[in-house]
């Protein structure tokens, strides 16, 4: 894959975590502006498994443990994962010295702040896996589904990744059916379904590189318009959410390999690449401490919601420039390992 196939699923996967942020800041508009938003956490699996295979399944090849991988990926995951659950802790401990009624026991808190800092689920509000920062549930189903490539390699071969995609597809059809959407895994009762819509769209990211198969070039700008349309468009149900995960994302992905990107995009490019993991690790509990301060300077619902998703536009790439790729240079220095060359692959 060309590096300018690289940077065209990358600002892919930046529209989509932009959306992501659409649909959680829904309370600051007084509206949903991307009401499927959700559907953005099923393209993410699918560009981290094409992205994983094709810098790794060489890697494996020639000898890398699963060890130095799960190392990596953990060492890659964590800066940006712990500030989130910072600043998450931050706003829950606003919300008791302020006296807020809904403000959780100090002991709810610290058990949750411990369990969160070893990336450990704890439902203990209203059964959210993180309750500090929901969206770190896909971030845990990631590092396990990495975890099973990892594990699975030497025997993971195309028929058996076809089995898994099938089985899994299977029942994931069956449980969107049945409930009606695909938006689970944040809670401990939609664990089953969770692990199936991460696995089934990993593996078919997975499938899509060890195939290659033939797709047009179509040009970059109209896949990223595509995803925006997807995710924002109000229509929907049960039968979207299927035609999203099993053909929309797939698509997506597939023609995002083979992409003609226009002259001079590439910053651009570039820039919602390294957005998308920034912006998708904080920016829940951002918008709910931005949201707590609404009684103190108050603004119109969507006044306040432009600006903080033009701030995080803003801070977020500073973030990766200053914090995350710093901590992750000591960190690899401190633990042996080395630089991930799949830094994009989540989100």
């Amino acid at each position: 894959m060309t590096e300018a196939r690289n940077h065209t699923l990358d600002a892919m996967r930046g529209v989509a975590a932009l959306c992501v942020v659409l649909f959680h800041a829904r309370g600051m508009f007084g509206m949903n502006p991307a009401p499927h938003g959700y559907l953005a956490v099923d393209l993410f699996f699918a560009l981290s498994g094409y992205v994983i295979a094709r810098v790794y399944d060489a890697r494996f090849a020639g000898g890398l443990t699963p060890f130095a991988f799960i190392r990596r990926r953990l060492l890659r995951f964590y800066p940006l994962y712990l500030l989130g659950l910072a600043i998450g802790v931050v706003r829950e401990l606003l919300v008791i010295v302020t006296h807020n009624p809904s403000a959780m026991a100090p002991s709810t808190l610290a058990a949750l702040a411990g369990a969160g800092a070893l990336f450990l689920p704890m439902p203990l509000i209203d059964d959210n896996l993180f309750a500090l920062n929901v969206p770190s549930w896909s971030l845990l189903f990631e590092l396990l589904v990495n975890i099973a490539y990892a594990l699975a390699f030497p025997w993971a071969g195309r028929r058996v990744l076809v089995a898994v995609g099938v089985l899994s597809g299977i029942a994931l059809a069956l449980g969107i059916a049945a409930t009606g959407t695909v938006d689970h895994g944040a809670l401990i009762g939609q664990f089953g379904l969770g692990t199936l819509r991460t696995l089934f769209s990993f593996t078919i990211g997975i499938l899509l590189w060890r195939y290659r198969p033939a797709v047009p070039r179509v040009p970059a700008l109209l896949l990223l318009v595509a995803v925006a349309v997807l995710l924002i468009q109000p229509f929907g149900g049960a039968a979207f959410d299927l035609a999203f995960v099993f053909l929309f994302s797939p698509l997506l992905v597939a023609l995002g390999t083979n992409a003609v990107e226009p002259r001079g995009a590439v910053p651009a490019f570039h820039y919602l690449g390294i957005l998308s993991f920034p912006l998708y690790a904080v920016h829940r509990p951002t918008l709910r401490l931005a949201e707590g301060f609404q009684n103190v300077v108050p603004l119109p619902l969507p006044v306040l919601g432009v600006l903080c998703i033009v701030g995080l536009m803003i801070v977020c790439p500073l973030l990766d420039r200053w914090y995350d790729r710093p901590v992750n240079r000591w960190l690899g220095q401190r633990f042996g390992g080395r630089a991930d060359p799949a830094r994009m692959a989540a989100p």
